[in-house]
């Protein structure tokens, strides 16, 4: 992957306390970007 190819997916693996923290975190990151374009 080099720098000009946009992340566009981000993966989560496994569904305890410090997955779900991670993903919570991610999320409000993410979603303070102007352009949201992960899923």
């Amino acid at each position: 992957m080099t720098t000009a190819t946009p992340i566009t997916h981000i993966v989560v693996v496994g569904g305890g306390s410090a997955g779900w923290l991670t993903a919570g975190v991610l999320q409000r990151s993410i979603s303070a970007l102007p352009a949201k374009t992960l899923k």
